[in-house]
């Protein structure tokens, strides 16, 4: 399906500009939320859903071997809301 289809998740991507700035700004939230700081979270690849704004399904790598999946909801005035966080092993 294309990504610009109202309601379709995109294929998996690797992060972009766009997509590394979300995870900055985001990143004290998911921190918050999950209780605990990651030494890195960079940005690796992720899918994106057009909904009234965006949807980010994130694949971040946090450190220690160990991969965060967030799901990042942009509203159409641009603010960003952590929608889910959870970690993954990273994958070999």
């Amino acid at each position: 399906m294309s990504s610009s289809q109202t309601g379709y998740w995109s294929d998996w991507k690797d992060a972009d500009a766009e997509v590394k700035e979300i995870c900055s700004k985001i990143k004290p939230v998911v921190e918050k939320k999950m209780g605990h700081d990651f030494p890195v979270f960079d940005a690796l690849n992720y899918q994106q859903q057009i909904v009234k704004g965006r949807n980010y399904n994130i694949k971040v790598y946090a450190g220690n071997n160990q991969c965060v999946i967030i799901l990042v909801w942009q509203k159409l005035d641009g603010e960003l809301e952590l929608t889910t966080a959870r970690k993954v092993p990273l994958p070999e």
